[in-house]
């Protein structure tokens, strides 16, 4: 806090947007009681439940369910274009490269497997074997299990004397 009662901004000769600031409550306490509402230069800042930083949804009690399943949304959209282009008659290759740089990025990088519920995790694993027919000739791409390292393989290059405490 700025001491003399003012705001931290103003002595720093900043200029807070209201309407641009957001609040996300994060509570676990048994009794919830209602919290009063924050406000800056005497307006209300918004409350959300959800918030979209870097591409992944974060919620206010931090599950990934609101990101799962809008990542589920936007699969089902590019799978589309999938489709559209199998019927086009485009090759397996083309399907293939396809799949692996729109929908194969999607489930690697912005899912996250291993907290997700049961229902969640058949509804990624439905989007992945409906893109992978036999028209594809596509192994599914990714299995929703958990993920193992590269780290913890024995025959990796990198356990073959380059780090310094092998030798």
């Amino acid at each position: 806090m700025q001491r003399g009662g003012g705001t931290p901004g103003a002595v720093r000769n900043l200029c807070i947007n209201v309407k641009k600031t957001k609040e996300m409550l994060v509570d676990f306490r048994r009794d919830k009681d209602p919290l009063q509402p924050l406000y800056i230069q005497l307006a209300s800042v918004e409350v959300f439940s959800s918030y979209r930083y870097l591409g992944v949804y974060i919620s206010n009690d931090l599950t990934w369910s609101t990101n799962t399943s809008r990542m589920v949304r936007k699969i089902h959209q590019c799978l589309y274009f999938l489709r559209k282009l199998r019927r086009a008659g485009l090759g397996n290759s083309v399907l293939r490269s396809f799949y692996r740089c729109v929908v194969g990025i999607i489930l690697c990088i912005t899912v996250w497997h291993s907290r997700c519920t049961a229902a969640e995790r058949m509804a990624l694993q439905r989007m992945q074997s409906s893109s992978c027919t036999e028209d594809c000739e596509e192994q599914p791409f990714l299995h929703l299990g958990p993920l193992r390292s590269t780290m913890q393989e024995e025959g990796a290059p990198h356990h073959e004397g380059l780090h310094p405490s092998s030798t």
